[in-house]
């Protein structure tokens, strides 16, 4: 009898705590898709640091929801909308990652990459290191990788004006960055390491504005360290390459 009436208790127990389990999990995704719907609004109304707030409870606390591909798809546009470029190329990958062939990959590809060229620079490097050569270019060198491989994944795509402008300015911006360590280098008579930053120019940014600056650089720097006749048969390459 007793073994009877604890085999019944424990079967009434496993019910009601499955119950109470469900009713849980019913009343989670609920109180998520309240969040959702007010992060909705937040954006359609631009207040995206409410609606990236109201995603980030929802990442957070409710890992399971169930329409978690579309919240990384509105956090990151939300986060890149309101200039938080790190957490935007996070979201946008993951959901790239989840969603590789998803209607909305194209356009998360084109966040990352907008995110990484975006990117600033530390404040403290942005307020007392303004030389260009003391910056880190890692993003934006992620980002002409990724807007690279988004120009040949979407040949017809509706962002490749925007892809190819951006893709001139970061050749630009890299150059800029060369140029300019080639310059500090000669300027402290380093000319070995000018003329292999000049070089770097030369060779990987032929079309920019940079080229040359960087062949005087390459000029002078030969000549001060006394290697004029070597240097002109290279010289002579460099001008039949780019003819």
């Amino acid at each position: 009898m007793n073994i009877r009436k604890f085999c019944i208790y424990g079967f009434s127990c496993l019910v009601l705590y499955g119950c109470q389990s469900d009713s849980f999990e019913e009343i989670s995704q609920r109180e998520a898709n309240q969040l959702f719907a007010s992060a909705k609004v937040d954006i359609s109304e631009k207040r995206y640091d409410s609606a990236i707030k109201s995603l980030e409870n929802i990442q957070l606390n409710y890992p399971q929801y169930a329409e978690y591909d579309q919240l990384l798809y509105m956090i990151s546009k939300a986060q890149f909308k309101h200039k938080d470029f790190i957490e935007a190329q996070d979201n946008a990958r993951e959901y790239v990652i989840s969603n590789p062939m998803d209607v909305h990959a194209e356009e998360m590809r084109f966040v990352e990459a907008m995110s990484q060229f975006s990117v600033k620079e530390n404040l403290l490097a942005n307020r007392f290191l303004s030389p260009r050569h003391l910056r880190d270019t890692t993003f934006i060198k992620k980002a002409k990788t990724n807007f690279i491989d988004f120009k040949k994944r979407y040949p017809k795509s509706k962002y490749l004006n925007d892809v190819n402008k951006i893709l001139v300015q970061i050749e630009d911006i890299l150059a800029s960055e060369e140029l300019e360590i080639a310059q500090y280098n000669y300027n402290h008579k380093a000319y070995l390491g000018a003329i292999h930053r000049a070089e770097a120019v030369i060779k990987h940014y032929p079309n920019t504005k940079q080229f040359e600056a960087a062949m005087k650089i390459m000029d002078d720097s030969f000549y001060q360290v006394g290697l004029m006749d070597e240097y002109k048969e290279l010289k002579n390459k460099i001008e039949h390459l780019r003819a």
